[in-house]
């Protein structure tokens, strides 16, 4: 028989953004009550996986990274923006590999880099926010190289800039956020590589990141911005033909110093999550459509986070968070879980003074890889995504089929097989739950054993239940693999031993002798007229024919007169034709649901007459006569008539 081989999840991993949260005030708590409750219902998840980081040198002193193909060769090139040198660096890719870098001159102390196809011409341009000269620089693609930089005024202290069609020309605009300016600059593109004199709009204090979106879902883009120095953002709402309402501005950690948007709880509105440099957290904060949105949800990273990516690392349709923390020199990746959850973070070492990441698949294998940004170590570090280490069981369950209680059950065997990329360690197999000692682990040759990647190992499993009934327990597997913890029913049933064949019946005995017939009884009164009952049905007890009649019954009054004539019985006679045993018989006298006379008698005889005194005063009418005879095995036959009686 083949086998099925399936994952099974485990449940040691629940994924709930609430327990990674950052405590904030009752009133914040309060408010984000759903979000709280919805944790609750986390499903469990597996992890992502990467490669050790490998390094790329751009020459310079790389503040930021972007990923696209420049030279339309279908394989990712990388760019970077040295702020140091003044320049960015260009990599093109080889698959897997870049080429030296090649440098082009910017303005002063390039912060930040960000793509656009400013000319229209299918290619990706560059373009730089120029912290020391107040200044863009676009660079234009001619086909793997750049033109020479073009230089447009912003506001000052430029730390991000962002690339969108924000007055619906379809041609791709720039916004500059303006750190020491308090506001972000707005120039309108020509479609031709040209732009417009920047038009600045006040924000927070201190923005030094900045997003586009559409925040309110009226079809156009609007503006947010990360307030380092106001700890808050400013969300500035497009009014159409690239104007923006006044900004409203929205708390956040302490020094938000990266901003990102996206849907990230699957309701069609767009939230916000903002990287906070002094206190080691992100916030999201969800939409609420209309361009509201909610209080800040706080949940844990590594030191000094200094930027926010947003993507679906692990292909599960979910939004996930990626966050480069500078003083950790790593990457902490927050995977969605589904509504408002996040499973806790996961940190990759990377080099030092981590400044920015990107995501993009730069191996081409379906998987999205990341590219970090070190500043202090002057490279670039790429983490390639890999099939995270994982287990599959060869079954669902195992179910033993009907055992004898207090014996042994031959053997079942089930395969654990090393799914991922990487070598698994299994620590311990045990078997728990309420029928634990029920089901005996015979072999085990997966404890202590590290399986590399494809690798097997089988556990053997009997059945010796205890007691009767339906059993089961849980065999445990607990390795080093992303979900620690792969659990698998056992269930089966004990029965007891066989009962034996009925013996034979035994011997009747002999029939008692017949006692003497009493004397005659006075002649009764004229008979009533009446109904004679019809015979009654043959049944488990034979036949049964009955016949009744009123007997009549007379007293004096005090002077010894005689008196009115008081029915007061009445008289059945059965007739039976019976196994040998012991009938009873029971009988009742009733008119109009109310029960007039009543008897019973247990006999042993082939006829039987049953007498039923009066217990209430009778009148002239119909009355109900019901017959119950029983056997000595319990069958009973009830047999229903009318009487009625004159006066």
């Amino acid at each position: 028989m083949s086998s099925v081989t399936v994952f099974i999840q485990s449940t040691s991993h629940v994924a709930r953004f609430c327990g990674a949260s950052r405590s904030r005030p009752a009133s914040w708590i309060v408010l984000a009550a759903i979000g709280v409750m919805l944790c609750a219902a986390a499903p469990a998840r597996a992890a992502v996986s990467f490669t050790p980081a490998v390094t790329v040198d751009p020459a310079a002193t790389p503040q930021a990274a972007v990923v696209a193909d420049f030279d339309g060769d279908g394989v990712k090139d990388l760019a970077t923006a040295n702020g140091v040198r003044d320049s960015v660096s260009v990599l093109l890719g080889t698959g897997g590999d870049f080429d030296p870098a090649i440098r082009y001159a910017t303005g002063l102390n390039p912060h930040a880099l960000a793509l656009g196809d400013f000319n229209r011409d299918g290619l990706q341009d560059l373009v730089t926010a120029n912290r020391f000269s107040n200044s863009l620089s676009v660079l234009l693609n001619t086909g793997g190289t750049f033109a020479a930089a073009t230089s447009l005024a912003v506001g000052a202290d430029p730390a991000s800039v962002a690339v969108g069609d924000l007055n619906g020309d379809y041609r791709q605009d720039l916004v500059a956020a303006n750190g020491a300016s308090n506001n972000v600059s707005v120039l309108f593109g020509n479609g031709a590589g040209g732009f417009g004199a920047a038009v600045g709009f006040a924000t927070g204090p201190g923005p030094t990141s900045v997003a586009l979106a559409d925040l309110d879902g009226d079809g156009r883009r609007d503006i947010v911005a990360a307030n380092r120095w106001g700890s808050s953002v400013s969300v500035l709402l497009g009014t159409g033909g690239g104007g923006f309402a006044a900004a409203t501005n929205l708390p956040t950690g302490f020094e938000p110093i990266s901003v990102a948007v996206a849907d990230l709880d699957g309701d069609g509105k767009r939230d916000i999550v903002t990287a906070n440099r002094s206190s080691d957290d992100v916030s999201v904060l969800y939409g609420g459509g209309g361009g509201s949105f909610s209080l800040p949800t706080d949940l844990r990273v590594q030191a000094l986070p200094t930027s926010i990516e947003i993507a679906d690392l692990d292909a599960d349709g979910r939004q996930d968070l990626v966050v480069a923390n500078s003083r950790s020199d790593s990457v902490s990746v927050l995977l969605g879980s589904g509504g408002r959850a996040f499973a806790p973070a996961l940190s990759f070492a990377v080099g030092d003074g981590a400044s920015t990441a990107t995501v993009a698949d730069l191996d081409a294998d379906g998987r999205l890889d990341i590219a970090v940004a070190n500043v202090n170590a002057q490279n670039v570090s790429l983490l390639f995504a890999t099939r995270p280490a994982a287990l599959a069981l060869s079954a669902y369950d195992m179910v033993f089929p009907e055992q004898l209680s207090g014996t042994l059950s031959s053997a079942r065997a089930i395969t654990v097989r090393n799914s991922g990329e990487r070598a698994v360690r299994l620590s311990s197999v045990t078997v728990t739950g309420a029928g634990a000692d029920d089901f005996i682990t015979t072999g085990d040759g997966c404890s202590g054993q590290t399986l590399a990647a494809g690798g097997t190992c089988s556990i053997r499993i009997r059945f010796a239940p205890s007691s009767q009934g339906r059993l089961s327990a849980t065999l445990k597997i607990l390795s080093d693999a992303s979900d620690s913890t792969y659990d698998m029913a056992l269930s089966g049933v004990g029965v007891g031993a066989p009962s034996g064949p009925q013996g034979p019946a035994g011997p009747q005995g002999p029939a008692g002798p017949q006692g003497p017939a009493g004397p005659q009884g006075p002649r009764g009164a004229k008979r009533l007229a009446g109904r004679t009952p019809r015979r009654g049905r043959p049944s488990a007890l034979g036949a049964l024919r009955v016949v009744c009649k009123t007997r009549p019954a007379r007293r004096l009054d005090s002077d010894g007169a005689p008196a009115r004539t008081r029915r007061h019985g009445m008289v059945c006679r059965v007739s039976l034709t019976i196994d040998p045993g012991t009938i009873r018989l029971q009988g009742r006298l009733s008119r109009g649901g109310t029960v007039h006379a009543r008897g019973a008698r247990a006999v042993r005889i082939r006829r039987l007459q049953l007498t039923m005194p009066v217990i209430r005063r009778m009148t002239a009418g119909r009355y109900t006569l019901r017959i119950v005879a029983t056997n000595h095995s319990g069958t009973r036959m009830v047999m229903r008539t009318r009487i009625d009686l004159a006066r």
